[in-house]
C-alpha cells in the first residue's frame, strides 16, 4: 500500500527550494516534463506515488500492467521497453500545493518548462504581500487566504489511499515563509494531528542577511515549529555560503545555486521513501529512531559528495570516504561544529548500485567511525545510527550517502538566533511594525523564554552521564542464600525486623529534628544570636567621655572602636554544643570561686574580676601556676603604698597597677606620661578585657575614684614601672624595620 506524502511550498524561498526539488524528483524517477516515464527501470515508479500522482489511469489496469512489466524485468530486464511498461496516457504529477502573498514566484514556476505539471487550482497566492513582517504574514494577509489553502489541502487528502505526512519547504527570515508557513502547520496540526509533520526550515545569519528583523521573525517562528512540527531540518545560510565557496569553489553564488545543494540534501533524505531497498523507512520511522525527546525534533544533515550541478562525473568516491565526509563540519547544511556537542541518535542512507555496496561495508564503516570518535556519542543511548541502503544510484554519481543527525550542537543555531533578538527587543528597536499589526510584546517575550528553555534542554541531555548498574556483592549473594534456606514463618519474622528498624531509625529522626526546630525557635534570620561574640584587640578601651586637654581634640570626645560581630551559620544538624559548653565552664567557674571564697581568710577572698584562671590578668595569682610570689610581693607594694600616701588616698590593688591594662583612667593616653585623675569625675564605669578560652569578652568594672592626686614618689615608681615595661615589649619585637618613629625616639632617649 501506497502512503502518500503532500509536499507544500510556502513564500518566495520555500517556493523556490521546491521548483529545484521537483527537478531532482523528476530527473531521478526518468519523468519528463509532460508527466510521461521515460526510463527503462521499472522500479523507478514502484514507489513514485508517495510524492507524484497519477492522471487519466484506472488503478485496476496500471496495477495488471505494473504486475506484469516487474515479472517481465525479473526475467530479461535488457530487453524491457519503457513503452510497454508503463502506458502512453497515464501522466505523473507533483503532489503539491503552492502558497504565497504575493504572485511573482508562483507566475515563474507557471512559466518554467515544468509549469504545466503543477495543477493551477492548488496554487494559492494574494497581492498584498507580508512586508517582511511575521505579524502580518501569521495574523493579517495570512489569515485572509488560510481557508483557501486547507482547502487545497483537504482535496489531495481525500485523493490519498493512506496519507503519511506532510512535508513543507519555508524561510524563517521573511514575512511569509515565516509567518504564513506557521499558521499553514497550526491548521494542519489542527486538522491532521495524528499525521507527520515535516519542515525543511532555511535559518537566517547575520553574515548573510539581507533583512533587518530577521532575529524577530525567526525567534517567533522557533518557538510555533517546537510545537507544530514533528521533524525541523535545520538549513543555515550561513553554512550554505561557506559550501558554495570553499567546496564547490563558487566565488558568488546565486540563490539557484544555493537551492541545488539544499535539493541535494532532501533528494537524499527522501530516497528511502520513494525507493525500495535493503533497511527502508518511512517519515514515521524517522521520527521514532531520531526523536528521544518531543521538544528535540531539530535536525541538521549532510550529504557526500557535494558537486556543482553537471559535474557529478568527477566524483568517484569509495563507502569509507564517504563515510568520513558526512561527518565533517564543513559538509553539515547547519553552521555547527561537532566539539560543541554530542549526537543523540543519527540516519545514514546510502545510495548505490547493489554491486557497489554491501550492508556488511557500510556497518563497518559505522562502527570504525563509532569507536574512533565515541566522545561525541551520547552514552544512554547505546545503539544510536540507523542506517538505510536503497539499491537505486543516483543520476550523477556511484554512490552517495545523506546524514540525518539529532546533534545538541544544533543549540549554537538558537543561540545565535536568540543573541541577535536579544540586541534589537533590548532597545524596542522596529517593535511598533509588529504591535500595530495585533501583536503584544509578551508573545516575544514568551517566544524567547522558549528558545531559551530549548537550549538548556539540549544542553542538559549533553551533560547527562550514564551510570551503568554496578554487580551484584557478596553480601547480597549471603543475604539470598540464607533466605533461600529459611521458611516462610522465618521469612515473614525477618521482614518485620527489617521494618521495625526502619521505622525506629525514622522514629529517631523525626526525634531530632523536632529537638532542632525547639532550639532555632529563639534564632535569628542571620543564626543563633546567643552565639554572637564580639572581637576586640588587646588594647585599652574606654568609654566616651569628655576630655579636656587630652588626645581626643579639643574638648572632643574619645569615640571608642566598635567590635563586630560574628554570626554563626544555622544548620539542622548542629545542635549549639559550643553554647552548651560555655554554659557549663561558666558554672564551674562559679563553682571554683565559691570554693576559693570559703578556703581564703576574708582578707584575701577576691572577687570574680580579681580571679581568673588566665596568667595574663592583673591581680596576685593564688595558684602558683605563672608566679608563686606574685601575692606577697603586690601586699608588699601595696604596704609602702599606704606608708607614702594619706590614708583617703591609699589605692587598692584594683585601682592601681603598673600594667597600662588596669581599671583606672588615663585621660592622655600615653604610656611614658603622667597620669592624673579628674575631679568631677564621682561615678565612672571602667572595663578591662579578660580573654579565657572561649573568646574575648568584656568585664565592666564601676568604682569611684577619689579626686586627688598622687604624690611624687608614687608617680615615679609608676613612670619607672611602665618604662621598663615598653622598653621589654619594644626590644621583643623581631622586626625592628616595622617600629615607629615614637618607639625609636623612645628607646634612644633611654
Amino acid at each position: 500500500m501506497v502512503r502518500e506524502i503532500l509536499q507544500i511550498s510556502v513564500g518566495q524561498c520555500g517556493n523556490q527550494i521546491g521548483k529545484i526539488f521537483w527537478q531532482n524528483i523528476l530527473e531521478e524517477h526518468q519523468i519528463a516534463y509532460d508527466g510521461r516515464f521515460t526510463g527503462t527501470d521499472i522500479r523507478r515508479v514502484e514507489k513514485l506515488n508517495v510524492y507524484m500522482a497519477e492522471i487519466d489511469a484506472s488503478k485496476r489496469d496500471k496495477t495488471a500492467l505494473l504486475s506484469d512489466a516487474v515479472t517481465e524485468c525479473k526475467t530479461n530486464p535488457s530487453d524491457t521497453a519503457a513503452s510497454s511498461l508503463v502506458p502512453s496516457h497515464i501522466r505523473y504529477v507533483p503532489r503539491s500545493v503552492l502558497l504565497d502573498l504575493e504572485p511573482g514566484v508562483i507566475d515563474s514556476i507557471k512559466a518554467s518548462p515544468m509549469g504545466p505539471l503543477f495543477a493551477p487550482d492548488f496554487m494559492v497566492y494574494s497581492e498584498s504581500g507580508a512586508g517582511n513582517n511575521w505579524a502580518k504574514g501569521h495574523y493579517v494577509a495570512g489569515a485572509e487566504i488560510i481557508d483557501e489553502a486547507m482547502d487545497c489541502v483537504r482535496k489531495y487528502v481525500e485523493d490519498c489511499e493512506c496519507l503519511q505526512g506532510f512535508q513543507l519547504t519555508q524561510a524563517l527570515g521573511g514575512g511569509t515563509g515565516s509567518g504564513f508557513g506557521t499558521l499553514v502547520l497550526n491548521h494542519l496540526r489542527d486538522l491532521y494531528p495524528d499525521r507527520i509533520s515535516c519542515t525543511y526550515s532555511v535559518y537566517p545569519s547575520p553574515k548573510v542577511s539581507d533583512i533587518v528583523v530577521e532575529p524577530y521573525n525567526a525567534l517567533l517562528s522557533i518557538a510555533q515549529l517546537m510545537e507544530s512540527s514533528d521533524e525541523t531540518f535545520v538549513i543555515d545560510n550561513q553554512s550554505l555560503m561557506q559550501i558554495s565557496s570553499t567546496i564547490l569553489k563558487q566565488a558568488s553564488p546565486s540563490f539557484e545555486q544555493l537551492n541545488w545543494v539544499i535539493s541535494l540534501i532532501m533528494s537524499g533524505v527522501t530516497a528511502s521513501l520513494r525507493f525500495g531497498g535493503l533497511l527502508n523507512g518511512d517519515l514515521r520511522k524517522m521520527a521514532t529512531n531520531l526523536v528521544p525527546f518531543p521538544r528535540l525534533h531539530f535536525f541538521s544533515c549532510s550529504f557526500a559528495p557535494l558537486f556543482v550541478a553537471g559535474q557529478g562525473q568527477y566524483t568517484n568516491w569509495s563507502t569509507r570516504a564517504i563515510t568520513e565526509d558526512i561527518w565533517r563540519d564543513d559538509h553539515f547544511l547547519a553552521d555547527i561544529h561537532q566539539l560543541d556537542g554530542k549526537y543523540l541518535s543519527c540516519c545514514v542512507n546510502y545510495r548505490a548500485a547493489p554491486d557497489d555496496v554491501s550492508s556488511y561495508e557500510v556497518d563497518h564503516a559505522i562502527a570504525s567511525f563509532q569507536d574512533r570518535e565515541s566522545d561525541h556519542f551520547v552514552s544512554w543511548i547505546p545503539h544510536n545510527v540507523k542506517t538505510s541502503i536503497i539499491s537505486i544510484a543516483p543520476p550523477h554519481v556511484s554512490q552517495c550517502a545523506a546524514l540525518v543527525s539529532n546533534t545538541t550542537s544544533i543549540k549554537s543555531v538558537f543561540m545565535r538566533v536568540s543573541a541577535s533578538f536579544a540586541l534589537l527587543f533590548k532597545r524596542k528597536a522596529f517593535l511598533h511594525w509588529y504591535t500595530n499589526e495585533g501583536m503584544d510584546e509578551m508573545e516575544f517575550i514568551e517566544a524567547d523564554a522558549k528558545v531559551r528553555d530549548l537550549v538548556m534542554e539540549y544542553q542538559e541531555k549533553q551533560d547527562a552521564i550514564y551510570m551503568p548498574p554496578s554487580p551484584p556483592s557478596s553480601d547480597d549473594e549471603m543475604f539470598a542464600q540464607r533466605m533461600k534456606h529459611k521458611n516462610e514463618e522465618e521469612k515473614t519474622s525477618a521482614f518485620l525486623e527489617r521494618k521495625l528498624k526502619k521505622l525506629q531509625r525514622r522514629m529517631e529522626k523525626e526525634t531530632k529534628m523536632k529537638e532542632v526546630e525547639e532550639k532555632n525557635k529563639g534564632k535569628s534570620v542571620f543564626g543563633n544570636i546567643n552565639n554572637v561574640k564580639r572581637r576586640f584587640e588587646p588594647k585599652f578601651h574606654q568609654r566616651p567621655r569628655p576630655n579636656p586637654g587630652g588626645s581626643g581634640g579639643a574638648g572632643g570626645p574619645v569615640v571608642k572602636e566598635r567590635a563586630a560581630i560574628v554570626w554563626s551559620d544555622d544548620e539542622e544538624d548542629e545542635l549549639d554544643d559550643e553554647e552548651e559548653e560555655e554554659h557549663e565552664e561558666e558554672h564551674e567557674e562559679e563553682q571554683e570561686q565559691q570554693q576559693l571564697a570559703q578556703t581564703l581568710p576574708e582578707e584575701q577572698a577576691y572577687t570574680e574580676e580579681h580571679y581568673d584562671g588566665d596568667y595574663n590578668d592583673n591581680y596576685a595569682e593564688v595558684d602558683g601556676d605563672y608566679g608563686d610570689e606574685g601575692g606577697k610581693e603586690e601586699e608588699e607594694e601595696q604596704q609602702q603604698l599606704a606608708q607614702t600616701v594619706p590614708e583617703e588616698q591609699a589605692y587598692t590593688e584594683e585601682h592601681y597597677d603598673g600594667d597600662y591594662n588596669d581599671n583606672y583612667a588615663e585621660v592622655d593616653g600615653d604610656y611614658g606620661d603622667e597620669h592624673y585623675y579628674d575631679p568631677n569625675a564621682q561615678e565612672e564605669e571602667y572595663y578591662y578585657e579578660a580573654e579565657d578560652e572561649q573568646g574575648t569578652q568584656a568585664v565592666y568594672h564601676d568604682e569611684a575614684l577619689p579626686a586627688t592626686d598622687l604624690d611624687s614618689t608614687t608617680k615615679a615608681k609608676k613612670k619607672k614601672k611602665k618604662k621598663d615595661k615598653k622598653i621589654k615589649e619594644i626590644k621583643s619585637d623581631a622586626a625592628v624595620e616595622d617600629l615607629e618613629q615614637d618607639d625609636l625616639d623612645f628607646l634612644n632617649d633611654e
